[in-house]
């Protein structure tokens, strides 16, 4: 007896085996059944993935008031990054409101083609009175009741 099977009544039998050569077989059998089991498997098996639902990448629909959009919004237009962003914010601001896709030229790093590609995500709401900047006019204040 080793450590290990000391007080567990694990006990050898006389030719110092754990098993007797019988329980070694059925052992041994049942170890080469599930080998073969799990080997068939891995070869005559379906080869194709099961059906899972097909991942199409998802084609997101967004439009953008160019005139009250923050930098954040503007940013998630195709080719107009944060830089380019921030200068239509700029333009807006310095210049006035666009009223259609082709006044984006204005901005430096605008061209023909630029507009174009955006041009499907933009729509152009007229200003509001008080909103010169372009940012979304928020509801005015609760008055005081005296």
């Amino acid at each position: 007896m080793n450590d290990t099977t000391h007080g567990t009544g694990i006990r050898r039998d006389e030719s110092g085996h754990w098993l007797r050569l019988s329980d070694q077989r059925t052992v041994a059998g049942l170890v080469a059944v599930g080998l073969v089991v799990l080997l068939s498997g891995r070869w005559y098996g379906v080869r194709e993935p099961l059906d899972e639902p097909v991942r199409e990448s998802l084609l997101v629909e967004f439009l953008v008031d160019v005139n009250r959009a923050d930098s954040a919004e503007l940013a998630l237009l195709p080719g107009i990054g944060p830089t380019l962003a921030e200068r239509i914010i700029q333009s807006r601001q310095q210049e006035g409101w666009f009223s259609n896709p082709g006044q984006l030229q204005r901005v430096t790093g605008i061209g023909p083609k630029k507009v174009e590609q955006v041009a499907s995500y933009l729509f152009f709401l007229p200003p509001a009175e008080d909103d010169r900047q372009g940012a979304l006019r928020s509801p005015s204040p609760a008055r005081r009741v005296r």
